[in-house]
């Protein structure tokens, strides 16, 4: 059957809208909206009817479902403005306006029926299985879907250049006594941070950009220079006792005026509405379209003294190093002591576990495993939907090796909260070290337009390229990341110098990245590009390798790689106990490809999970399976 209104039919069997006899791009996600519109006209359908019928009742922000509301507009021709067809009745929901005229198509015959049939359960298979990636799309950055966005998730890149509302909320000032709320002060800016990227007009600079510009002493329209903004929000806190004073105000850069400004004088315990009030003002200043009557959350805690150790600890977790991270995981469990209840202490604490030995080796590795997962579950058993909890735990269960696991959680960090750069660059990690690059790709760029001033995300998006032998982009992204600050990335350089067979390149990216581990290189590095280059060396530069190797130098791990020995890698990996994620990265790099046909590596990534996952769950890009326990990848 199909349905008509004006110049549009929407055609429900085969799932197609038509604009005067044209065929319209319409995502399925848009089209189901569309369709359950269509049925139900002149009724006002509150969100949570939405939120029912397009995702099947799973917790979708406002901002999820103000963008698809948004595409399904601009599908039919309509707009927020002139709300034609589709009418916003404010804090009860939707109305759609026209009536449409149903129409029974008729079937010819018996197949016409089966090849109906057979098309629609294709299209809940395929919305079903990329139902949760394309909300992903629908959520980053302003929320703006991009109808020309490919369904092909390889492909598809998020555009989040159209919003006219660019906002930039700085870090509070602390205006107490003794000036040591810094804390709270920037734990305040944080979660007005978080509620205004919510809403679906708004495109909100994240926490690590603009927290970036602290202490620059830099104007307003440098700042707004520099983070691509037209709005800032600013503000103080003075603390005293059981009383607090937020002061907030909200910038018109472009106009050079004050839109909103507002003190409020509370009580200590009285902050999280202070939160929700300054950031409905914020809306209301800039007259949002809100999909409820206001912004609002849930306390995390109704502990304040638990609340501050938390705010405490969260700060010294940012400013982390060896002792940091010691710090703020005492913080944490007092907080967790007083609250046992307060999921997002849980969800930091986790987190410090998972990268507990990053700063020098504290505990063992598999113990601080178990009680980063323990502690994420715990998170998530009292708040199911919190999106650091999820992100924590697909990044534990990436070093677990734990692939589809890691795969799921992160996909639902990056759905609940898609500001958080971190969650999307962790999901880019995991398809990559499967192999994966092609899908990889989108989590990169979003984690990059979320935080382009991350050197790390820079590198990583950099490296990906490389993987997909796009030496250029590589080259670009890895040269940012480099003059940012992000070392490692001499690596991915390392490798384009291999592929451009600029040898002095390559012997001064690897001594670089030598010299940054502490060890300085010996004449033999040069040796091994030599022999990268001309195979009739490698027999003299094998004997080097070998005492490098019994020397245990890091730039064996180099030698081994540029001799194209994999089973010396893999020797230097088992010994050195490199992990499993690092070994396949430098695998994975174009130069040194060829490794993986050979059969020690092929053995190693049996033995790792890789092999048995790429049987499950389909296999890579650069390699396919040649037999039933064979496979071979591209050179």
């Amino acid at each position: 059957m199909y349905y008509q209104f004006e110049d549009f039919e929407l055609d429900a069997d085969r799932f197609e809208l038509y604009r005067n006899g044209t065929v319209q791009h319409v995502e399925p996600l848009v089209f189901d909206l569309l369709l359950f519109l269509i049925q139900n006209p002149n009724r006002i359908i509150t969100r949570d009817e939405v939120i029912n019928e397009i995702w099947g009742g799973r917790i979708m922000s406002d901002a999820t479902v103000s963008s698809c509301i948004k595409s399904a507009r601009k599908a039919i021709g309509d707009s927020g403005e002139n709300q034609k067809y589709i009418k916003t009745v404010r804090g009860r929901g939707i109305q759609f306006l026209a009536i449409a005229k149903l129409n029974q198509q008729v079937e010819s015959d018996p197949a016409t029926r089966d090849y109906n049939e057979k098309e629609k359960t294709s299209y809940k298979r395929y919305s079903f299985r990329y139902a949760a990636i394309f909300v992903l799309f629908l959520i980053v950055g302003i929320l703006y879907l991009n109808q020309n966005l490919a369904t092909d998730l390889d492909d598809a890149v998020p555009s989040t250049s159209n919003s006219q509302y660019k906002i930039a909320v700085m870090p509070f000032s602390d205006m107490s006594a003794d000036k040591d709320q810094e804390y709270f002060a920037n734990g305040m800016a944080e979660e007005v941070l978080n509620l205004l990227a919510t809403v679906g007009e708004l495109k909100v600079t994240s926490r690590t950009t603009a927290f970036s510009l602290k202490k620059q002493n830099l104007s307003v329209p440098e700042i707004a220079a520099k983070l691509n903004v037209n709005y800032i929000v600013e503000g103080s806190i003075r603390n005293s006792g059981t009383q607090i004073r937020v002061t907030a105000q909200l910038i018109d850069v472009d106009n050079d005026k004050h839109l909103w400004s507002q003190t409020y004088d509370r009580k200590l315990d009285d902050i999280f509405a202070v939160q929700d009030d300054i950031s409905n003002a914020i809306a209301d200043a800039l007259q949002l379209e809100l999909t409820d009557n206001k912004i609002t959350h849930s306390a995390p805690t109704r502990n304040m003294e638990a609340y501050t150790l938390y705010l405490q600890g969260h700060q010294w977790f940012l400013d982390r190093n060896r002792e940091n991270i010691e710090r703020a995981m005492a913080f944490y469990n007092r907080a967790i002591e007083i609250d046992p209840n307060f999921a997002e202490a849980w969800a930091d604490l986790a987190a410090s576990y998972s990268v507990i030995n990053s700063y020098g080796r504290i505990m063992d590795d598999n113990e601080a495993s178990i009680k980063a997962l323990e502690a994420a579950d715990t998170a998530l058993t009292l708040k199911p939907n919190l999106a650091q909890a999820w992100a924590i735990k697909g990044y534990i269960n990436i070093k677990e090796l734990k692939r589809k696991e890691a795969r799921i959680a992160l996909e639902r960090a990056t759905e609940l909260d898609s500001n958080n750069e971190t969650a999307w660059m962790w999901l880019g990690s995991s398809y990559t070290s499967s192999g994966f690059f092609k899908k990889a790709q989108f989590a990169y760029e979003n984690a990059v337009k979320i935080a382009p001033n991350s050197a790390i995300n820079h590198g990583n998006l950099g490296r990906n390229f490389l993987m997909q032998r796009e030496f250029e982009r590589a080259k670009e992204h890895t040269d940012t990341s480099l003059k940012m600050g992000w070392w490692p990335a001499g690596i991915e350089q390392a490798a384009l110098a291999l592929i451009d067979k600029d040898s002095k390149r390559t012997i001064d990216e690897y001594s670089n990245v030598l010299n940054k581990f502490g060890q300085s290189p010996t004449e033999n590095l040069a040796t091994y590009v030599d022999a990268y280059f001309d195979p009739s060396l490698r027999s003299n530069a094998q004997i080097l390798l070998n005492k490098d190797m019994e020397e245990g130098l890091l730039q064996a791990v180099f030698g081994s790689l540029l001799l194209l020995n994999g089973e010396q890698f893999i020797r230097f990996v088992e010994n050195n106990n490199l992990d499993a994620i690092t070994a396949t990265a430098h695998l994975f790099r174009p130069p040194f490809v060829p490794l993986l046909n050979q059969a020690a590596v092929k053995l190693y990534l049996d033995q790792i999970g890789l092999v048995d996952y790429w049987r499950k769950e389909g296999w890579p890009d650069i390699c396919k399976p040649v037999s039933s326990d064979d496979f071979q990848c591209l050179e």
